[in-house]
């Protein structure tokens, strides 16, 4: 293997006689590489990725989890709730309100049940 570029070597100063970056009608018969293309430089335009759907737009990371406080919410009923709403972040205050609310719902049902079985 050599490192001269296809169809010739390096002239006396140094410069490519034939090849890679030879003038058109130097290069080997076949040969079509891309004229004034530099696949190592910067790109001509800034290209902005946007988020994984492609618009520019990202929205804020919300801090918290609604599952657990959910959890809290439906398990320690008030005293969940209220602990998670001094304690607790934003989204976790939202979970345990629902668990809280799931709980009342579910008690109702259960109680208008119990009634109606009597």
């Amino acid at each position: 293997m050599s490192n001269q570029p296809p169809g010739g070597g390096w002239g006396p100063q140094g410069q490519p006689q034939q090849g890679w970056n030879a003038p058109q009608e130097q290069q080997p018969q076949g040969w079509n590489a891309p004229q004034g293309h530099n696949p190592y430089q910067a790109p001509a335009h800034q290209y902005d990725p946007g988020n994984a759907y492609g618009y520019g737009y990202t929205p804020p990371v919300e801090e918290g989890s609604k599952g657990v406080g959910i959890a809290v919410g439906f398990i320690f009923g008030l005293l969940g709730l209220l602990g998670a709403l001094i304690f607790a972040k934003p989204l976790t205050k939202t979970g345990a309100a629902m668990g809280f609310g799931i709980r009342i719902a579910l008690t109702i049902v259960l109680v208008v049940f119990a009634a109606l079985l009597r």
